[in-house]
């Protein structure tokens, strides 16, 4: 019967030993799940100062591509770049996003999608010179965004409801190109059109 007893015992605690092993490699599991959480939706990983390049490959953001991306600080869309778009939701809630810089205003960017930046830190934006549609809430909540900078090429046509609602934007020099303002946009801006014909 002592001897049943020692088999027993060292049954529980090899058994125990093994049960907080795996508790132990559980916990770890679940600290690393947590951990890469925080960049979950980021399609490129920033770098130890929060930033990505894009890649000269691509034509689109696509939607949801760094949606909530916390560690995201800045953006840069290089001088060969051929991106065209910015998909839906493509930075919503990269709450330390605070800059995208483009270096070549003249980049084929045609389309910035719906809510593509809500709740982002920018202060500035650059409206490039190929730049047509900003759709609906596309900078919705961004409530540091003070600055657009128009490029005097600009073919800007569409600016879509809500597209810069809760912003700090207060005066916009709007190019001739723009036929279309949406929503409740003229009484967020004091408008200084130019080159209308």
């Amino acid at each position: 019967s002592m001897k049943m007893f020692k088999h027993v015992y060292a049954s529980t605690i090899r058994a125990s030993s093994s049960s907080s092993s795996l508790l132990l490699l559980l916990r770890l599991l679940i600290f690393i799940i947590l951990i890469t959480n925080t960049n979950a939706a980021c399609q490129l990983t920033p770098n130890y100062l929060g930033v990505v390049t894009i890649p000269n490959t691509w034509t689109t953001i696509n939607g949801r591509s760094f949606y909530q991306c916390l560690t995201l600080t800045k953006v840069i869309i290089p001088t060969t770049s051929i991106l065209n778009s910015i998909g839906n939701r493509a930075f919503y809630g990269c709450t330390n996003l605070t800059t995208v810089n483009i270096l070549n205003q003249n980049v084929p960017l045609s389309n910035i999608a719906a809510s593509a930046f809500v709740d982002t830190s920018l202060t500035s934006f650059d409206i490039t010179s190929n730049l047509k549609t900003i759709n609906s809430n596309a900078f919705n909540s961004v409530s540091s965004l003070k600055t657009l900078n128009i490029a005097s090429n600009s073919v800007l046509a569409t600016i879509d409801s809500g597209a810069f609602e809760a912003t700090s934007i207060s005066t916009l020099n709007l190019p001739a190109s723009l036929t279309f303002i949406g929503g409740k946009l003229s009484s967020i801006f004091i408008f200084v059109c130019y080159n209308y014909t």
